[in-house]
Parts: structure tokens; sequence; C-alpha cells
């Protein structure tokens, strides 16, 4: 059971971490490639498709770590693994937040012809979420190697 566990959650983390290193770069070259209507439509589609992803990779990857965290003693890294997810459950709330609030900002922006306002928090927030979930899998596996 243990190495399905592993298997999936590896998985799961994966794709969460290659879908948020895949979007930071996916909303660089959009604002340079396509108009803000343009950009406003693609991100609505692709927002939608990776909130469904994305959920599932994590979700997937926050069960199967938490219940291979509960098959071991615990430990100080334990505590911290269990903090730092709640922190990346933190800011993909107000990652989404903010780019629900973009979205109607940008769409009357287009409408009004007026130049598309730029978030300084999004890439911020994207940055976060890579670099909290990096170091998490890190932990998990300092974890898993000091017994």
């Amino acid at each position: 059971m243990t190495a399905v566990l592993l298997v999936l959650l590896i998985l799961a983390t994966s794709v969460w971490i290659g879908g948020a290193i895949c979007l930071t770069v996916f909303s660089r070259i959009s604002r340079t490639a396509l108009s803000a209507s343009d950009r406003v439509v693609l991100f609505r589609t692709v927002g939608r498709l990776w909130g469904i992803i994305g959920t599932i990779a994590l979700v997937v990857a926050y069960i199967c770590g938490l219940i291979l965290l509960l098959e071991a003693p615990w430990t100080a890294l334990s505590t911290w693994l269990v903090a730092l997810g709640v922190l990346v459950a933190v800011i993909l709330t107000i990652g989404i937040v903010q780019a629900r609030r973009m979205t109607r900002l940008r769409r009357v922006a287009a409408a009004e012809g007026a130049p598309a306002p730029r978030s300084m928090l999004a890439p911020v927030l994207r940055m976060s979420l890579v670099v909290i979930s990096v170091a998490m899998v890190t932990l998990a596996v300092v974890r898993t190697l000091a017994g």
C-alpha cells in the first residue's frame, strides 16, 4: 500500500508543480502575444480546465501525503510539511480570488478599449506556490530518508 501511495504522491506532485510552472511561463508569453480580450478568453478557458486538473492533483497529493505522514512517527518535519501544506492552500485561495478579480477588470477594460490592468500579485503568488511546493517535496524526501 505504501508503494502505491508513494507513486500517486509523486505523480500528483509532478502534475501540480509542473502545471504551476507551465502557467507561469504561459502567462508571461501570453502577455506579449495576445490582446487583453484574447487573454481574458484564453485564461477563462485554461483556468477552468486547470482548476479541475490542479485541484485533483493537489487533493490526491494531500491525501496520499497525509496517509503516509500518519503511518510513520510524527517528527518536526511532519509538522513543517503540514504547515507548508496549509500555506499552499491559503496562497492558492488568495490566487483564485485575485485571478477572478483580474478577469473582471480585464473584461471591463477590453469593453471600454482601455489598457488591460496588470497584476503585480499574480506572479508572486504563482512563484510562491512553486517554491513552497518544491520545499514540501524536498522535506518529504528528507523525512523519508531520515527514517
